[in-house]
């Protein structure tokens, strides 16, 4: 979720000490695979920082989109992000 800017930075939030943006979704993967019944046969990730800049937030991206291409043309997407501030999280 949203996050405003810490005195010290989570190691989550530290590519070097999380192994990566993907630490955060992981199981939303698993649970496309599952119900895709596999591997994909290509992944495609874009990812990037749109809010949390500067020092204090740490190195990780903000945003992330996952595209899943399956065999039979299936396609799965996963969005993940905490750059956008919702109501419900303040």
């Amino acid at each position: 979720g949203w996050e405003e800017q810490q005195p010290t930075v989570s190691w989550k939030k530290l590519r070097s000490q999380s192994g990566g943006h993907l630490y955060h979704p992981i199981h939303e993967l698993d649970c496309i695979q599952f119900i895709m019944g596999g591997l994909p046969e290509k992944a495609t990730m874009v990812g990037g920082n749109v809010y949390h800049k500067g020092e204090n937030f740490g190195d990780e991206d903000d945003m992330l989109i996952v595209n899943l291409e399956y065999s039979d043309d299936r396609y799965a997407v996963l969005e993940y992000g905490n750059a956008f501030r919702w109501g419900e999280h303040y």
